[in-house]
């Protein structure tokens, strides 16, 4: 019986010295978000609840998805520091063939970029919903 102990106990430690923990502080940030709005800075308001932009968060990784049927994906990283958030790169997402930089900001104009990189203020952030604002678009998500 002490020998089934000792064994387990060296199990459980080769688990956790094998494991890597991300641990992500991004709070409520982290989950997937569906852009139900876009408002901008001229007072158009374009209502985006029934189109499928996402906006896909997890750890460091920032996911910009259309699930439309075309199905494009771009992977961005991001860093988020207090009330900013900072999107310095965009990836199209390409795997076995690389995934390349993308610089053509009409790629990312339907998930609420305007530029590359993209600065927005965050006006509100809970479990449920959240408000962005770059330079030129306020945009609204629901967490879906």
């Amino acid at each position: 019986m002490e020998n089934m102990r000792n064994y387990i106990l060296l199990l459980v430690v080769f688990l956790f010295v094998g494991c890597d923990i991300e641990y992500s502080d991004n709070g409520d940030f982290d989950g997937r978000w569906h852009i139900t709005s876009m408002k901008t800075d001229e007072g158009s308001v374009e209502d985006m609840s029934l189109q499928a932009y996402f906006w896909c968060v997890d750890t460091k990784l920032l996911q910009l998805r259309n699930t439309d049927g075309k199905a494009t994906t771009m992977l961005c990283r991001f860093t988020m520091k207090s009330d900013s958030l900072f999107i310095t790169e965009v990836h199209y997402h390409n795997t076995g063939n690389g995934d390349a930089l993308i610089s053509d900001t009409s790629l990312v104009y339907p998930y609420g970029l305007t530029q590359i990189p993209d600065t927005f203020r965050v006006l509100s952030l809970s479990s449920d919903d959240m408000t962005l604002k770059s330079k030129h678009k306020t945009i609204t998500f629901e967490k879906y």
